[in-house]
């Protein structure tokens, strides 16, 4: 058993089934991988479309439990996985068709703690094939550790933006924070930190499927209450790790920190604009920004650079960073809502 795909399931009976037919639609052998689906308290006919794969695919398991959220139903397949590897898949989402013999070809040869991957955003659900697999297999694989990596490349915080070593991961003894919207943004940071070997391939894999009403594209004010929220510990979690970092003698260490301190300030960035787009409460906003300036992370002053150059956030940047304007702007948002 080489490969563990976890799939957290919850209400996406219009998805779940093209998810699954793509992972069934691979290159490799059903002894040579599992998918478990988890079940994750759904209330409508996932699951029984889940149990059907089951039913018909000796390498599809369904394990059904009480809703725990995205990061319970993560943390129990990393608790029931048999693979030598790991790899997280959104429900909704879904991957180009023979593709994950190439992956497991990679991260064999090259003995990898955390093989990164490419995805494609996109509104369709037929997008099958890979476009440039065979140029990807010709291709040397730059390894590095995960220091070096994340100092000599922009990163993303998703999970199924990593296939993972399961024994690596069990070392580190990371799991998903459960009860968390933005889950895996501290995990993936820290999980790149601790790799030994690793190696990213712009392959043409995932495809990340734009729904509107996903997880990060709701707007009703207790679930953005609940990102801010989710928000905020990121930069304390962010914080924490920033100050174990510091003093190592990593030669990519400074590289690797600037890094993580652009993307600490992107979730102070991005919490300041949603609080002011939704007219939340300018006194607990400030009591947050007060927090944010005890740790020097307010004012915003390492989140533009080379990962984040948009005008649109340099033009912002500036005016967030004076709390005044920031409280006027909140007022207004009130107001507008």
């Amino acid at each position: 058993m080489l490969l563990s795909i976890v799939v957290p399931t919850y209400n996406v009976e219009k998805f779940i089934g093209n998810c699954l037919e793509s992972l069934m639609a691979q290159n490799i052998q059903k002894e040579q991988y599992e998918v478990l689906v988890i079940n994750d308290g759904s209330t409508d006919e996932s699951g029984k479309i889940a149990g059907s794969f089951a039913d018909n695919h000796k390498n599809v398991r369904l394990i059904n439990q009480e809703n725990k959220g995205l990061s319970g139903a993560r943390n129990t397949g990393i608790s029931l996985a048999k693979g030598k590897y790991i790899y997280f898949i959104d429900s909704d989402d879904y991957i180009a068709e023979n593709t994950l013999g190439l992956i497991l070809d990679l991260l064999e040869k090259n003995n990898l703690d955390v093989l990164g991957i490419a995805e494609l955003e996109t509104t369709q659900l037929d997008i099958k094939k890979s476009k440039n697999k065979d140029v990807i297999n010709k291709e040397k694989l730059k390894v590095t550790d995960g220091i070096t990596f994340l100092a000599e490349n922009n990163y993303l915080n998703n999970a199924w933006w990593y296939f993972i070593r399961l024994d690596f991961l069990k070392d580190t003894g990371l799991t998903f924070p459960v009860g968390r919207l933005v889950e895996d943004a501290n995990f993936t940071a820290k999980l790149l930190v601790a790799a030994k070997r690793m190696a990213f391939i712009p392959l043409d894999f995932y495809r990340y499927y734009l729904r509107p009403n996903s997880i990060m594209r709701k707007t009703n004010i207790a679930h953005v209450r609940r990102l801010i929220y989710d928000y905020e510990k990121n930069v304390y979690e962010f914080n924490d790790q920033i100050n174990e970092l510091r003093g190592s003698t990593h030669p990519k260490m400074n590289e690797c920190l600037k890094r993580l301190e652009a993307r600490q300030e992107s979730f102070v960035f991005f919490l300041i604009v949603k609080a002011i787009r939704y007219g939340l409460s300018k006194e607990e906003i400030a009591k947050t920004i007060d927090g944010f300036k005890s740790i020097g992370v307010y004012p915003i002053t390492k989140f533009i650079g080379d990962d984040y150059n948009k005008l649109i956030y340099k033009i912002l940047t500036p005016v967030l960073n004076k709390q005044g304007v920031v409280s006027s702007l909140l007022k207004l948002g009130a107001i507008r809502r």
